[in-house]
């Protein structure tokens, strides 16, 4: 994973560049000014993560993220801050974390190695055997799979794929990946739950799927729990 550290004081530089020294395989780049990394982006270079500190000596670190957003639409950024009324416009720029200084190591370690999960799980293929053989789902993009007669309907926005498969079997692949039972023949995908009423879950792009009382319980705790791992917001369970 390739990283970008932009802030202007090299005392915080230095505190970074020891935190993420504790992580493996990770390539760091250190900018003293928005500037800077702007013009490396623009010679070419890729960041998958971007962590800017929000007062930088030439721009403000929201301004910044507007640009880069654009040059780099697939990385993550976070800011580090000493000034909390900054939240709100870190948020409406969907960054993935926000950093209040001092920060504190433990936490900063924690929220970057689920930051670092989920783009892995972004990343990552689900394979099960089709009619025409092997097919590859990414697993962020099924919304829920529906068992009958020893086969698999699995739902994706827009389509409907058929595969020979087991529920049970789905579920040991996809549980890491965030997927809940709800119900003896259906798998959700947690990331696409709007409500949990007491008999159906309603999912973000309008799916009714059926919650047993047997299940309930553990499906509120799986779907409470991915969202405090930042999965998604948990809009309502009702």
């Amino acid at each position: 994973m390739k990283i970008a550290v932009c802030d202007d004081s090299p005392a915080q530089l230095a505190q970074l560049r020891a935190y993420l020294s504790e992580r493996d395989g990770l390539l760091t780049a250190e900018f003293t000014s928005g500037s800077a990394l702007l013009q490396c982006i623009r010679g070419g270079a890729h960041f998958d993560l971007l962590l800017l500190d929000i007062r930088l000596d030439d721009t403000l670190g929201t301004a910044l993220a507007q640009e880069l957003s654009q040059l780099l639409p697939q990385a993550d950024i976070i800011f580090i801050s000493a000034y909390p009324q900054y939240v709100t416009d870190a948020f409406h720029l969907q960054a993935a974390q926000y950093f209040l200084k001092p920060l504190e190591k433990e936490r900063f370690l924690q929220e970057f190695d689920h930051l670092v999960a989920r783009r892995a799980q972004a990343k990552a293929r689900w394979g099960v055997r089709g009619r025409y053989g092997m097919q590859y789902f990414i697993p962020a993009q099924i919304v829920y799979i529906e068992a009958y007669h020893r086969h698999l309907k699995i739902h994706t926005p827009g389509s409907v794929t058929d595969v020979v498969g087991k529920l049970s079997e789905a579920q040991a692949a996809l549980t890491p990946y965030g997927f809940g039972r709800s119900h003896q023949g259906y798998l959700v995908n947690l990331r696409w739950v709007r409500e949990v009423g007491a008999k159906e879950i309603v999912c973000t792009q309008g799916s009714r799927i059926p919650i047993s009382t047997r299940k309930r319980a553990a499906f509120l705790d799986a779907y409470v729990q991915f969202a405090e791992r930042g999965g998604m917001a948990a809009d309502r369970c009702l």
